[in-house]
């Protein structure tokens, strides 16, 4: 009577680890999936950090940084020692600039005042006692500087931006230190015996 009893007892704990196993596989089931799935998309860099970083260096975007403010083009070709000379000159300019700027509103209004025949406006300062036609001369001549500090001004504004865009292209320009050409001995046929003599080797 034990025997039958300790069968059905077997049995009952088989079907009750069947559920258990059948619930194992099927918790497996997600992670071979997860397996297949795509992995996450990197995310993308910011907008100036792709830009600085595309393409570098792009000679373009040297140029469009060296027009949207001064030395922009040789920061971002990372030529910091060549600042001070492009500031420098653009200081030089503009100070030349605003200089004849103001001695040409001075001289301008000097005149104005000498010819408007009121009694109470005269020419004053360094102008004073001056007749109307050396101010104007006056005038005239410190308008031609204003115009010829603009143009030296705009000049080296541009030479900033065209040595910033030429600087990118050379930094593409693969420099080798070896530069194709070396000396090394030549032997040539003779009718007397052979000649020994040097030759210069070039490779293109």
């Amino acid at each position: 009577m034990k025997f039958p009893f300790y069968c059905c007892l077997m049995a009952a704990l088989l079907y009750a680890n069947k559920p258990y196993a059948q619930t194992t596989d099927t918790l497996r089931l997600p992670t071979a999936a997860a397996d297949t799935l795509a992995p996450p998309p990197k995310t993308s860099a910011g907008f100036f950090n792709r830009f600085f970083k595309k393409d570098y260096p792009n000679p373009r975007k040297a140029a469009l940084i060296g027009l949207v403010f001064p030395g922009g083009g040789q920061i971002y070709n990372k030529r910091w020692w060549k600042l001070p000379l492009v500031y420098g000159g653009i200081g030089v300019a503009l100070g030349f600039e605003i200089s004849n700027i103001k001695e040409y509103r001075a001289a301008r209004d000097n005149y104005l005042w000498e010819v408007d025949g009121i009694a109470t406006t005269n020419p004053e300062g360094k102008f004073t006692g001056r007749d109307a036609t050396t101010l104007r001369q006056y005038r005239d001549t410190f308008r031609r500087y204003v115009e010829m500090s603009s143009i030296a001004l705009a000049v080296t504004y541009m030479l900033s931006v065209s040595e910033a865009y030429v600087d990118a292209h050379l930094k593409n320009f693969n420099i080798n230190e070896d530069l194709g050409f070396r000396i090394k001995p030549s032997f040539q046929a003779a009718p007397n015996g052979p000649a020994v003599g040097l030759g210069l080797a070039w490779a293109f």
